[in-house]
């Protein structure tokens, strides 16, 4: 988690000098995530902020994590049931907002950061076997196109693909198997 506590430092730092500037935004908003995980339908939330560098350009942090039940196909040795997987991620963000002040906008945003993926019991009330997690890389960019709902509240839908690296080979999956096309929903509040 190296790279967890130093992405936080450097998000600190950079949001601090964002602050500095005369023309300076911030906002917090919530995201929604459906894509794909282990070739099942995922549904993935999660919570971002952010702080303007020149009015365009946003510097942020997000954590996601998955909200549904994803079945496995590997089996628990003690009960023979199907695991359940637990996925969560975090990181910084770093986004380009297209033309700012109109109703209709754009942005691009790129999510850099790191994340786990832990097999999971379905029945905890049961003897089960525990697991070690997979510390894993994610990378995704992402395409939006936002309303401004009221000058603070801003609904936006976008595409992004997910990209992970270091699952190979672990419980028999691969990077691709948790790498997907996610369709996205966000409501933002603050100022852009």
């Amino acid at each position: 988690m190296r790279i967890v506590s130093s992405s936080v430092l450097l998000l600190i730092l950079l949001g601090t000098v964002c602050f500095a500037q005369a023309e300076s935004g911030a906002y917090v908003a919530a995201a929604v995530k459906s894509g794909s995980i282990v070739g099942r339908n995922s549904l993935i939330a999660g919570g971002r902020a952010g702080w303007s560098f020149g009015k365009k350009i946003f510097l942020g942090g997000a954590f996601y994590s998955l909200v549904n039940e994803v079945e496995m196909d590997q089996k628990d040795p003690l009960t023979n049931r199907k695991l359940l997987a637990g996925f969560n991620c975090g990181g910084l963000e770093l986004e380009y907002i297209y033309p700012l002040n109109e109703l209709f906008h754009g942005s691009i945003l790129l999510f850099m950061g790191g994340g786990g993926l832990k097999p999971k019991a379905k029945d905890l009330s049961v003897p089960h076997t525990s697991y070690y997690g997979q510390s894993l890389l994610v990378w995704e960019p992402q395409v939006n196109v936002e309303l401004n709902l009221t000058k603070l509240l801003h609904l936006g839908l976008g595409v992004s693909y997910r990209f992970v690296t270091g699952v190979d080979g672990y419980q028999g999956l691969q990077n691709k198997d948790l790498s997907s096309v996610n369709s996205l929903i966000t409501l933002r509040f603050g100022s852009l």
